[in-house]
């Protein structure tokens, strides 16, 4: 299961920049997440992506195409806890929000893995501050689990993203985790972007 799974990412992965030609961007995201709950759930995550744009005539929508992967440190154990590497697809069902889909698969450590299917919704609006692009959202993350065959996590949250630079983004939010069937916690987290 697990290597068709990765044979199809592989395809999905070729697919937006090569067999349509589509002109990408390099991106990476560095955050750091604080978790002011529970005492051993702070990380540090890195996802590196190249993002693609294709045009729907038939809808009038641009569909952004992003494979991606992604690690996480624990900074209490001092280890990596999860790594995965998938592919999102979304679009701006309007101006104001975003919808996506991203299947993915996650190691665990040490040695678990799953395959997940996460739904994004993201509420944005933008204002300026001195010419200073600023935008302020609210997010809903649902994650399902093919392994146990039911959602697995429901995160929520709120933040502020500030356009430092046309390459450089900074954002700062606040992050609920409801593990469905186990604890929740709640997290500070703050981001850097970096497009190249």
């Amino acid at each position: 299961m697990t290597k068709v799974f990765l044979f199809v990412i592989f395809l999905f992965i070729l697919n937006p920049a090569f067999a349509y030609g589509l002109d990408f961007e390099w991106k990476n995201s560095q955050t750091a997440s604080y978790d002011i709950s529970v005492d051993n759930e702070d990380w540090y995550t890195i996802r590196l992506w190249p993002e693609a744009h294709y045009y729907l005539p038939a809808f009038n929508k641009e569909l952004k195409l992003c494979p991606f992967i992604e690690t996480r440190y624990h900074f209490h154990s001092h280890k990596l806890c999860r790594s995965e590497f998938g592919f999102e697809a979304g679009t701006d069902l309007f101006k104001w929000l975003y919808w996506a889909e991203s299947l993915q698969y996650a190691i665990l450590h040490p040695g678990r893995d799953t395959i997940e299917l996460e739904s994004i919704l993201r509420f944005h609006h933008p204002f300026w501050i001195k010419d200073k692009k600023i935008e302020a959202y609210i997010f809903n993350e649902h994650t399902f689990a093919f392994v146990i065959g039911e959602g697995k996590r429901n995160e929520i949250g709120l933040g502020i993203n500030w356009l430092a630079e046309d390459d450089i983004e900074l954002l700062l939010g606040w992050r609920h985790i409801d593990r469905i069937h186990n604890y929740d916690s709640d997290q500070i987290e703050a981001s850097l972007f970096f497009s190249f």
